[in-house]
Parts: structure tokens; C-alpha cells; sequence
């Protein structure tokens, strides 16, 4: 007698459930290397935006991030409206979308509790240094990007899209 019981989720639930485990498996990876780079004695607090830009503005900057965090799941494909385009992105890109809110999560945690963004990784002087958080927060981007510019190419319209349940 087979005692296993499988639960089957709704196809809603399931279309989500991998990018956002996959999207909570790297943001804790981003918080223990940001734990050992402020251990190792010589963290690099990144007090602006990007590339260290306008380095006076944390409180500015936590601010914007966490109205951003807020508003991104709160978007819904509504035919007609102008935020047609981002919810495309986010109905066809659950990854890029979770990459994103826990990019941006792990960063704006710092701006919180450090007051700036904790960088750890350093590709020589050229490039500026960054983090996990930040290439989350890339990769996401350019996801939903590449999404929307495919299927406005393709002539792939919002109805046949699916539903997100936020």
C-alpha cells in the first residue's frame, strides 16, 4: 500500500513556485556572502545608486526602492491601459519578475540595516564593484525585456497570456 499522498497545485501556483524558489535560493546565497564580506574587515558599502552615483541620497534611494518593491507585484495585464507593457513582462516572465523583487529586496535590506548597498564582488579597477543582488536585478531586467520586445515581434497579444493570481 503506497501511503504517499501528492498534492497537486493549481497550474497558477506551479507556473511560479520554481523561479521563486530558485529566486529565494539566491538571495540567501547574496545575504551570506554580503555576512562575510562585512566579517572580512574591509566591506565596500556602496552609498549611492549605481556605479556609486549620487552617494548622499540612501535615505532617498531606500525610499524609492521600497515604493518600487511595492508596486511591481501589484501589476495586472489590463487590455487598454498603459501598464500593458510591464504586465506582459510579468506575465510571461515569472523568473525575470522574482529575480527582480528579490534583487531589489536584498539590496534595499541593506540600505536598511547598513545605510548603502554591501558590493562584494570586484572585476579590477575598471569595473565598479557590485553584488548576487544586483546581477539579479540585470538578468531579471533584461528577461522581461527580451520577452516583451519577442512577443511584440511575434504579434503575441495580452489575452493569450497567462493570468497571474497577484
Amino acid at each position: 500500500m503506497n501511503s504517499s499522498v501528492k498534492i497537486k497545485l493549481p497550474r497558477e501556483i506551479s507556473f511560479l513556485l520554481k523561479p521563486i524558489l530558485f529566486s529565494i535560493l539566491l538571495f540567501i546565497i547574496d545575504r551570506i556572502f554580503k555576512l562575510i564580506s562585512l566579517n572580512s574587515g574591509f566591506p565596500v558599502i556602496n552609498r549611492g545608486v549605481a556605479f556609486g552615483l549620487f552617494p548622499g541620497l540612501s535615505l532617498v534611494l531606500t525610499v524609492i526602492g521600497f515604493l518600487l518593491l511595492s508596486i511591481i507585484p501589484s501589476l495586472r495585464a489590463k487590455r487598454g491601459n498603459h501598464a500593458e507593457i510591464a504586465s506582459d513582462a510579468l506575465a510571461m516572465t515569472p523568473c525575470g519578475i522574482s529575480l527582480i523583487i528579490f534583487g531589489g529586496f536584498s539590496n534595499l535590506l541593506d540600505r536598511i540595516l547598513y545605510n548603502g548597498v554591501v558590493d562584494y564582488i570586484r572585476l579590477g579597477y575598471i569595473f565598479p564593484d557590485f553584488n548576487l543582488a544586483d546581477g539579479l536585478i540585470i538578468a531579471g531586467s533584461l528577461m522581461m525585456g527580451w520577452q516583451v520586445l519577442h512577443s511584440r515581434r511575434s504579434g503575441v497579444g495580452a489575452a493569450s497570456k497567462p493570468q497571474l493570481p497577484f
